[in-house]
């Protein structure tokens, strides 16, 4: 290879390892729970909410939370990996891909915070 080929191949290489990890780190804007759509399958998004329903399944550990904002609600999955206390008085912020099931949206959350503890 040439010079120029092998600092073009470095290059290219670096800029994908750079959008890589800024992909891992950056969040998404939060939205209000009215304007998450069929658009945003597959998507991260982020939103805060109330709890106001929740259903554990004790064999796998794996949570439905109902949460609404003064727009709307949605369902919420959890997963094994995400320890959480709810708490159906406080505000979370949830961070989260929107998938459907039953050809309802849902997010499956990637994170779950606690909004002023």
């Amino acid at each position: 290879m040439e010079k120029k080929q092998k600092i073009l191949l470095a290059l290219t290489l670096a800029g994908i390892l750079l959008l890589l990890f800024l992909s891992r780190i950056i969040e998404p804007k939060e939205i209000a729970i009215s304007d998450i759509t069929k658009d945003y399958l597959d998507k991260k998004v982020k939103i805060s909410a109330k709890i106001t329903d929740s259903l554990t399944f004790d064999d796998t550990d794996f949570k439905l939370l109902t949460m609404e904002d003064s727009s709307g609600k949605i369902t919420v999955t959890l997963n094994t990996n995400i320890i959480f206390e709810s708490d159906e008085t406080k505000y979370y912020e949830v961070t989260g891909k929107v998938q459907t099931y039953q050809e309802e949206l849902q997010i499956n959350a990637e994170k779950i915070v606690l909004l002023n503890p």
